[in-house]
């Protein structure tokens, strides 16, 4: 089975998705600033919730980005929840910060809502127009599982009898289940 590429935007996403994981596994360390905070439903974190809830975040965007660059099917989950996250995020923080924002943050502001609906939202409607590509598992993870013959199973069933081993003695299983 040959996988499909996952494509320029998507691969993109992918990598615009773990810069902002590893910046939020660093929110703690206020890198940039005082006013460095993870923002939550509109609010700027810190101190303690901060430290807690940034890194955690940050974790969750990593497995997201990890699952988009390897076309994994929980990432699409992950986009619907991450895109939501998003618009509510955005909508509370602007409705908080409104009054005291000058011209200069409101087109900051603007450009940053569109870029961060573009790739969350843009990102999940790529990730579900593929969603027949994206794979549960690589087959390298697959495991094979090899039952024995019946003959097999009667000799297991004599062992069971006489040494207490456990194993399922043959008559026990259904006559439609074929074992080669």
């Amino acid at each position: 089975m040959t996988e499909r590429p996952r494509g320029l935007l998507l691969s993109l996403a992918a990598v615009l998705l773990a810069i902002l994981a590893v910046s939020n596994l660093l929110k703690p360390c206020k890198l940039w600033g005082e006013h460095t905070g993870f923002v939550l439903v509109g609010h700027r974190l810190d101190g303690t919730a901060n430290a807690i809830v940034g890194p955690l975040f940050g974790l969750y965007l990593l497995v997201y980005a990890l699952g988009i660059g390897r076309q994994k099917r929980c990432a699409l989950p992950m986009a619907y929840a991450y895109a939501a996250y998003v618009m509510v995020n955005l909508v509370r923080f602007i409705a908080s910060h409104a009054a005291s924002s000058g011209e200069r943050n409101v087109l900051f502001g603007l450009v940053y809502a569109l870029v961060a609906i573009g790739v969350s939202s843009g990102t999940a409607l790529l990730l579900t127009k593929r969603r027949a590509t994206l794979s549960e598992s690589s087959p390298s993870n697959q495991k094979t599982i090899t039952l024995p013959h019946p003959e097999r199973l009667a000799v297991l069933s004599s062992i069971q009898r006489d040494h207490s081993v456990g194993f399922l003695p043959a008559k026990s299983l259904p006559q439609s289940f074929a074992l080669r």
